[in-house]
């Protein structure tokens, strides 16, 4: 699987003097402005990291002054959907000063060594100076950044505006011409693209042998209604990022590349609303030699550069390499349409493929539940004589319920429907600690019963919870080079704590900082040597994603357990008559149901059905449709 696809060449030449391993650059962004981030990208070694762009005039060391940070956020559209994201940054956050360049550049050069680093000059400041103050050998390529040309140029300047930049980028050309040049154009010149003024600075480009980069990043006004804050005003500062730029990123280039004389066109790089291996597709084919990704990282996490890697290898396999691919597609429509089409079968939509595997797998879904549902059950202590009277149990008493273990869940309603409770659906168990929450008794892992003493009060162990860290075997921990877990996830969290308490770092190679969401279709290139960090039956039906051979099975190579605690409330407790001899009851029928799911599972497993645990895992893994089965 993974061997065979290695073996396609993904090489492009950008230049006469920078060539990359494969198409996919990383844009100058907050994806490149700090050591974690660095740390973020490592494992899967970007072709190119274009870093921060640089300003003697404007920059700083990444913090404001007067403590102004970055602000970012989606807007919205008509049906209340996320369409863009809105940025916008003091100039000391958005612009490093030299110092903040050179030391941010040797951090980068420790960490993304598989990685050609591009350094990033803002249009305007004194380019001699910023190539002597830094160490240029540290750096593949240089880019320009245009970003504020042409934003708010008067239409009677135009022309003096036109012959300043020419001037300007002729400058930058001659200074940095040890390096291979990139100029990244702004979106306000688009009208401008194909007349006579800017095929004047096109030339002095192309003679240069520099690239271009169409384009930068969108300032637009934002209307009050498409804000998405909850007092609607207008957003008037910022910029405009994400997939709602792809289709004048693309109108750009094509009709850049169909307009423009042949002679005079230089390599492009696109930039700007790239979202999936369709759309870089189609911008390959209308003239681009590569892309910039950004804003895709912050919904997939960096693990998309290796999807786009393998989808793409696994596209131009039947051409020899990606550059025939890309001259097919370049040089025939006909191509371009067929190669988009066997493209479509790596659709980024997330609910289409995991629908697929519940619909079609769905017994091995269910079977994931009934492992997990024993290994959460078998061999717990009773805690109970037996003699429990279940009648002096009162109605109506609050049971919190979390999603994230099978055993909980079941029990949860099980005690719902026995004794006519009402239940408090929690997306947490960690969330037994919250003030907003009003609960009587609960199931929670040990861990969160331990942080909230003043909360509650333990009664006795009902089953255990367990993570594990599974990927392709035979697998070693030792062999492991990269961990996928779920940081926002207070269980998570603890086990990787108890991960790295049992193992130290420097055994078990770099994780996933942040916890990106895994894309179940990623899962079809899952690495040999990558790990998943999770709880079943979600950590198993991971494994019905990957695409792999018979004698490769999906495994566990290290597994943390806790108990899974029955607890009541200290407020149930103080104003209940005897609370926790109620517990003790309500304890008592689970330790019976325990042993009736021990026996015999398969009305459990029709229990979870009922009571929509499917959906849960889909939720889980990315899906927000409902599916009823």
């Amino acid at each position: 699987m993974g061997r065979e696809a290695g073996q396609i060449d993904l090489t492009i030449k950008i230049t006469n003097t920078l060539t990359l391993s494969d198409p996919f650059m990383i844009a100058s962004s907050h994806w490149t402005e700090k050591e974690i981030m660095f740390r973020r990208l490592a494992p899967f070694q970007p072709c190119a990291v274009t870093l921060k762009t640089t300003s003697e005039n404007k920059g700083g060391d990444g913090t404001d002054p007067d403590g102004k940070k970055r602000n970012k956020r989606p807007l919205v559209d008509s049906s209340g959907k996320h369409f863009a994201v809105y940025t916008d940054g003091p100039p000391k956050v958005e612009f490093w000063d030299i110092g903040t360049t050179y030391e941010n550049t040797q951090q980068a050069k420790k960490i993304l060594q598989g990685s050609i680093l591009g350094l990033s000059v803002l249009q305007g400041e004194n380019y001699k100076s910023i190539l002597t103050s830094l160490n240029i050998s540290d750096y593949g390529y240089v880019e320009l950044n245009l970003k504020y040309s042409f934003r708010e140029v008067p239409y009677e300047s135009l022309s003096d505006s036109m012959e300043s930049l020419y001037k300007d980028i002729c400058e930058f050309l001659f200074i940095f011409r040890k390096l291979p040049i990139l100029i990244k154009l702004p979106r306000e010149i688009a009208p401008l693209l194909n007349t006579t003024d800017f095929q004047k600075v096109l030339s002095a480009i192309k003679e240069a042998n520099a690239g271009i980069i169409i384009a930068n990043s969108l300032r637009t006004r934002v209307p009050p209604s498409r804000s998405g804050l909850s007092q609607p005003s207008e957003l008037a500062e910022g910029v405009i990022v994400g997939e709602h730029l792809f289709l004048e990123t693309y109108h750009l280039i094509r009709s850049f590349a169909l307009n423009s004389k042949k002679e005079l066109l230089p390599s492009i790089v696109a930039s700007g609303g790239v979202s999936d291996i369709q759309g870089f597709l189609d911008l390959i084919a209308a003239g681009a030699k590569c892309v910039q990704l950004c804003t895709l990282l912050d919904t997939h996490g960096p693990q998309i550069i290796d999807l786009f890697r393998e989808q793409l290898k696994t596209l131009s396999r039947p051409h020899g390499s990606f550059r025939i691919l890309a001259s097919k597609m370049q040089s025939d429509s006909s191509n371009w349409s067929s190669i988009v089409k066997k493209s479509q079968a790596f659709i980024m939509d997330n609910s289409r493929v995991i629908n697929n595997i519940f619909h079609n797998s769905l017994q091995s879904v269910l079977n994931a539940f009934e492992e997990t549902l024993l290994d959460e059950c078998k061999e717990i202590e009773e805690t109970t004589t037996g003699s429990e009277d279940e009648g002096q149990v009162t109605e109506g008493l609050r049971f919190a319920a979390g999603r994230g273990n099978i055993a909980s869940f079941l029990f949860a309603r099980r005690c719902v429907h026995k004794f006519n409770f009402e239940l408090i659906e929690l997306k947490s168990a960690s969330q037994v600690a919250s003030q907003n929450v009003q609960w009587d008794l609960a199931i929670v892992p040990k861990h969160i019963a331990d942080e909230s003493k003043k909360k509650l009060i333990e009664i006795a162990p009902v089953a255990r919870s367990i993570f594990e860290l599974v990927g392709l075997g035979p697998m070693r921990l030792d062999e492991v080079e990269y961990i996928y877990y779920f940081g926002g996830s207070a269980s998570s969290r603890h086990a990787i704590v108890e991960l790295l308490r049992q193992h130290k770092p420097s055994h078990l190679g770099q994780l996933a900082q942040g916890g990106y969401r895994l894309l179940p279709i990623s899962l079809q290139f899952w690495k040999e040597k990558h790990a998943i960090l999770a709880k079943p039956p979600l950590s198993r039906i991971f494994g019905l994603f990957c695409q792999r051979d018979a004698d490769r099975p999906w495994v566990s190579c290290w597994k943390t357990q806790e108990p899974l605690l029955l607890v009541i409330s200290s407020q149930f407790n103080d104003n209940a008559d005897d609370g926790q001899k109620i517990a003790r009851a309500i304890l008592n029928f689970i330790e019976k149901e325990r042993g009736k799911i021990v026996k015999k599972p398969g009305p459990a497993i029709s229990h979870l059905k009922q009571w929509g645990f499917i959906n849960y895992c889909r939720a889980w893994l990315g899906c927000t449709d409902e599916l009823f089965l």
